[in-house]
């Protein structure tokens, strides 16, 4: 990520955080200079209103093959000065990363499907009441580029509704190649 932004780790001096709204509440604090962030999280709204943020663009030698290669499950995407990002002052290209719900060997099959048919069959009534879902398209909820084994049960019902692909099978075995 920090190579995507032109950055080294030799570039600044590193914090022990208790998570992403901690380092964004660091740095208003003034005990940080930078944090990573998503754009859409309220507490960036509080801290731009706060002291004022600004977000750093990826630059143009980061590409989706670099992320595919450096950071498995990332993507670019490009955002535009909008109303609701009033610290987006200019387009710019950003990493954007897909979340993902985990669940342990102990989850049946059968509790898999039942999880994954819910939230792709809910998927617009969970949009409205969770923006960050709002820019993602119910057909998209398996990418092919997840970093992560997926549940067989949740397999068995993606290939059902249609939104698993041949790409799916391509990742889902170079993840499994991976663990052994």
């Amino acid at each position: 990520m920090l190579r995507g932004g032109g950055l080294s780790t030799g570039d600044f001096t590193s914090l022990t955080s208790g998570g992403i709204v901690k380092n964004i509440n660091m740095v208003v604090e003034g005990r940080a200079d930078a944090a990573a962030a998503a754009i859409g999280m309220p507490v960036v709204r509080k801290a731009h209103a706060t002291v004022g943020i600004r977000f750093i663009p990826l630059t143009s030698s980061t590409t989706d093959a670099f992320f595919a290669r450096e950071v498995p499950g990332a993507r670019t995407y490009v955002r535009k000065p909008h109303k609701r990002y009033p610290f987006i002052k200019q387009t710019m290209t950003m990493a954007a990363f897909d979340a993902y719900l985990n669940a342990g060997k102990q989850v049946s099959a059968d509790d898999a499907y039942a999880i994954a048919k819910t939230l792709h069959t809910q998927w617009t009534t969970m949009q409205k009441a969770y923006g960050p879902l709002r820019g993602l398209k119910p057909n998209q909820i398996a990418p092919a580029t997840n970093p992560h084994l997926y549940h067989p049960g949740a397999i068995r019902y993606y290939k059902e509704a249609g939104v698993w692909t041949a790409a799916n099978d391509k990742q889902q075995a170079k993840m499994a190649g991976q663990l052994k």
